[in-house]
């Protein structure tokens, strides 16, 4: 670094690294920094100026050597931004661009005052912390096709870069070729990958990997500072996401029908829009709304040609890009694509080669914005959750009404139901459901127990807690589940002393240029602090991905829910407010001695540590605690709970017992009664018939005595 009697000769190779070490080696925080000329070399030199003289004050110098000094520190960030921008992928170079306009505010908000050393060194550090944390966020692939999968396709990016380039400098749209280019993919890709595997890999990823190569490959071809503001211009990357959007269409055999639309009510009377699909190559019409859930709507869909049943059409909510500029539209697709993308490949693994008691996915569809739909079989019998309710209103006496063995029947029919669903998802195919619940329980047409609702799924034999967020309701969650997200929240305190500190320190940077803007302030004061920050977090991170559960926790959530349909309702009502149900499943799974089913106590309350009361039924409770065994390795496999002998019981998933769930969700009296009495006969059957007392059979007479018979007399042959 040229350091010449204390001051910083800036020549053409000088970096903003250099004037940072300048200022912390050799000045002072209340030094002004300030620039003049070498008249020999042409060289700027930043030097520390002293007091202002009047003739420098009303000749201008003094004024001129302010704005020298400040010019030379604009031009280092430029020079810096510019380098590092070449070696970054988009969302690491919009990250830094923002970093450099809010210290260039800063800077400009000086105004005639002079540079003071502490205010440029803050500055230079701030862009420089996070230039060096920016360099670890380069261009990557964020799984899905990658530019290489394309053979060669360099071509035909050129061919493309050409035409987006005439496009703009003109103001036409880049949609036609936009569409090119997704043909040019959809053919690129299937010349080397046509398995069903294969495409379905390609239409389940939202493509920001392959985007992003597609537009730095653009970028180097055109070079320099217009390549540069080609890889930034957002018409540019929504392009390339119609694109990706349009070869991912291409790769399933179902479909949305172009120009078809159905007005349907929804939820809170609003009318859905809605296009016919085409499944399995018959056509569905939208005839109906079924539910809703997170982010997506569920609707009905029949036929249009009148023959076969009736489907499920499983669609993102369009709300959620209403009012969205196009960048903020293709952002919320994108996660939108990559949540839908997962579960559509947790949903094929899961279901494998297909199970009575999963939910059958019946195809996919993607439209033109990249939104998966999944059509499904349509399950008319409602959640486990609602007919844990109805079957307990149902017991009684009376037409319609059954007793409470019968129902005990109903029970375990479904939950072996949903034990042999949920050991197809995770003991055959590897995949853990995390959001196991009763309202992800449903009845099928046939009275049959289905698992449905992968969307919190993730495959493999353990899932790293840190992965994935808390569903919406955690009721059904194991206690190491929610031990674990706690233990991540403790981890992670040491990044909310390190946030204190970051406030503190963008307090300086505020008292330091007064007219920044407090957002601004912020940014560069979080900046400033970004290695701690990186390596804090990393440490964090490290010691968090040690936290992990299996699939223990599935055992514990079906038990959950096994638990519900004899209780009649779901867990943690008694709770007011969902931390404290929280906390006290965590406090159950404390304890390996905890029982969680439990008869009352003498007072009529529960055991202190117990979750449910007893069902009355010593023989259930066992079944029951073996799956809500506080310690995950003392509980059962789902394969080994599928064989408890507790399903050996008369009546458990036969006919009988499905046309009586059936029977109760139509609510018709007659109907239950005869399902009722035709379950009765198996589970109590008649005793087997006894022969009618006979009478003793008479003896038979002795034989007589033999009686010597007399010659018979010569009988004359008619001759004599």
């Amino acid at each position: 670094m040229p350091i010449v009697g204390g001051n910083l000769v800036v020549t053409s190779q000088t970096t903003l690294t250099e004037l940072q070490s300048y200022l912390k080696d050799h000045t002072a925080q209340g030094d002004k920094i300030l620039g003049k000329v070498d008249k020999t070399t042409g060289n700027t030199i930043l030097y520390v100026g002293g007091k202002t003289t009047l003739g420098d004050t009303v000749s201008g110098k003094a004024e001129r050597r302010k704005e020298l000094a400040k010019q030379t520190f604009d031009r280092l960030l430029e020079e810096a931004v510019k380098s590092d921008m070449s070696a970054l992928g988009k969302d690491a170079r919009i990250s830094l661009q923002n970093l450099a306009e809010n210290i260039g505010s800063a800077r400009e908000s000086t105004g005639k005052h002079s540079m003071r050393s502490a205010q440029m060194e803050r500055l230079t550090t701030a862009y420089i912390n996070r230039s060096t944390t920016e360099h670890g966020m380069a261009a990557t692939v964020h799984g899905g096709p990658k530019l290489s999968d394309l053979g060669n396709f360099g071509s035909t990016i050129q061919v493309a870069v050409g035409h987006f380039q005439q496009a703009l400098a003109s103001g036409k749209d880049l949609t036609p070729y936009a569409e090119a280019l997704g043909d040019a993919l959809a053919t690129a890709w299937l010349a080397g990958h046509n398995t069903p595997n294969e495409r379905i890999e390609f239409a389940a990823s939202n493509g920001k990997g392959l985007r992003n190569e597609i537009r730095d490959m653009m970028q180097t071809l055109i070079g320099g500072d217009a390549g540069l503001a080609f890889a930034h211009n957002d018409k540019v990357e929504t392009a390339l996401a119609k694109a990706f959007n349009r070869a991912a269409g291409q790769m399933l055999p179902d479909g949305e029908v172009a120009g078809t639309s159905t007005p349907i009510r929804g939820p809170g009377s609003k009318m859905n829009d809605l296009p016919n699909i085409r499944i399995g190559g018959q056509e569905y019409k939208p005839v109906g709304y079924i539910a809703e859930g997170g982010f997506a709507r569920v609707f009905r869909y029949a036929p249009v040609s009148g023959q076969g049943n009736e489907i499920a059409y499983k669609r993102p909510e369009a709300g959620s890009l209403k009012g969205k500029s196009d960048l903020a539209r293709m952002e919320t697709l994108d996660e939108q694509t990559k949540a839908s993308g997962e579960e559509l490949l947790n949903h094929l693994t899961a279901q494998g080669n297909g199970h009575e008691n999963v939910v059958e996915l019946l195809g996919a569809t993607r439209n033109s914005d990249g939104q998966l739909g999944f059509a499904m079989e349509i399950l008319p019998h409602g959640t486990m959750l609602d007919f844990a309710g109805e079957l307990a209103g149902a017991v009684g006496t009376g037409p319609g009404k059954i007793d409470k063995s019968l129902a005990d029947v109903l029970r375990l029919t479904l939950i072996q139901d949903l034990a042999e669903g949920m050991a197809h998802v995770q003991d055959t195919n590897g995949v853990i459901d995390l959001d196991f619940k009763s309202p992800n329980a449903m009845i099928g047409e046939n009275g049959i127990g289905k698992v449905i609702d992968l969307g919190a799924a993730r495959r493999g034999n353990t899932v790293t807690l840190q992965d994935v967020p808390l569903p919406d309701n955690p009721l059904w969650l194991a206690p190491e589940i929610l031990k674990g997200k706690n233990d991540i929240s403790d981890l992670a305190k040491p990044m909310g002393v390190l946030k204190k500190v970051e406030d503190w320190t963008t307090s300086v940077v505020q008292g330091m240029f007064p007219k920044l803007k407090s957002g601004k302030a912020m940014s560069i004061g979080g900046n400033i602090l970004a290695p701690d920050t990186v390596r804090e977090g990393s440490r964090v991170k490290g010691q968090q991905s040690a936290l992990q559960v299996n699939g223990a926790v599935n055992v514990w959530a079906l038990g959950m829910v096994a638990a519900d349909l004899f209780a009649g309702d779901m867990w943690g009502s008694q709770y007011r407010f969902m931390s404290d149900a929280q906390d006290a499943i965590v406090d159950f799974g404390k304890n390996p001695n905890n029982v969680a089913i439990a008869p009352k106590l003498p007072d009529g309350s529960l055991p202190p540590t117990a979750l449910r009361e007893s069902t009355g039924n010593p023989t259930v409770d066992g079944f029951l605690n073996q799956m809500l065994a506080p310690v995950p390795g003392n509980r059962p496999t789902l394969t080994q709970v599928t064989n408890h002998q507790i399903f050996q019981g008369r009546g458990i998933g036969g006919q009988e017992a499905r046309d009586l769930i059936v029977a109760l969700k139509s609510g018709d009296p007659t109907r239950i009664d005869l399902a009722k009495a035709n379950l009765d006969r198996v589970v109590n059957p008649p005793p087997p018939n006894r022969m009618p007392p006979q009478t003793p059979p008479r003896p038979l007479p002795q034989s007589p005595t033999t009686v010597q018979m007399p010659p018979l007399p010569d009988v004359p042959d008619g001759t004599g």
